[in-house]
């Protein structure tokens, strides 16, 4: 009677199986039932997600690990409608992307704002704000067409946050602090900054505001230095940011701009 052949687990899924049961101890232990359903949604989200990208599949193994356990260090979720974080290859490297919206909930959640949104302003439309009197006016307008919003020029972003005590706070880059910023990244001619401009110019604005509404909350520190390493800003001075987290293990590496063309990702 021939014995039957035995079943090979691909790498990759070894190497999320062990950044499973590193998210599990994160998350509180086995011993915990909350913990342990979570660690098990996320690990399905993860799962999924490497099913899709053959780019992901050949990341190290290191690099799998530390991102799958990153999703409970941020408290974050993989859950693609919520639209929070997302696993990215970076040059063979698997990194734990947050989205602008995910730097939302953690501010949220942090309980440093009630509600923060961000605005691309364009040269074309009307614009003004007095830091004095914390006024401010824009008449935003709006292209046909995806080729001719893009051909616009760009005055800058701000952010309009609505504190937990009802006031309300504007936080404005002009374009060309934008594209310092961008220029300081390794990823800067990368595939999500190549598709994904105004959005990534969006989550700049919500990090530089963020520094005026930063609390202790770890999740959103962890978040914060994440995103830094994630878009080559690690070589910078380290900020109180880097210093409360320095024992994290975080990745960076360059974005291959590879598999980023879902509509949804990122953003």
């Amino acid at each position: 009677m021939s014995e039957t052949p035995k079943v090979v687990q691909p790498t990759w899924r070894s190497n999320v199986d062990i950044g499973y049961h590193q998210m599990l101890n994160v998350y509180g232990g086995e011993e915990d039932n909350d913990a342990l359903k979570k660690a098990k949604s996320e690990y399905g989200f993860a799962c999924q997600a490497f099913k899709k990208s053959s780019s992901l599949q050949k990341c190290s193994a290191e690099s799998i690990q530390n991102a799958i356990v990153n999703i409970a260090r941020t408290s974050l979720t993989l859950n693609p409608v919520m639209q929070l974080a997302y696993l990215i290859p970076r040059k063979n490297n698997c990194t734990l992307e947050i989205s602008y919206r995910g730097m939302v909930k953690l501010l949220k959640d942090a309980k440093a704002i009630h509600h923060i949104e961000a605005y691309m302003v364009f040269e074309d439309e009307e614009y003004s704000f007095d830091p004095a009197t914390n006024t401010l006016i824009h008449k935003p307008t709006y292209a046909k067409t995806e080729s001719e919003h893009n051909k616009r020029a760009i005055h800058g972003c701000y952010t309009r946050a609505v504190l937990t005590s009802g006031i309300i706070s504007f936080c404005f880059m002009p374009f060309w602090e934008l594209e310092k910023v961008r220029e300081t990244s390794s990823n800067k001619d990368g595939g999500v900054w190549r598709q994904w401009r105004d959005e990534m110019y969006k989550k700049t604005v919500v990090k530089r505001h963020s520094k005026t509404l930063m609390t202790d909350q770890p999740q959103l520190l962890t978040a914060m230095q994440l995103d830094n390493e994630n878009n080559g800003f690690s070589n910078q001075p380290k900020s109180r940011i880097s210093q409360a987290i320095e024992n994290a293990v975080l990745i960076t590496e360059q974005d291959d701009g590879k598999e980023l063309n879902d509509p949804n990702v990122l953003f």
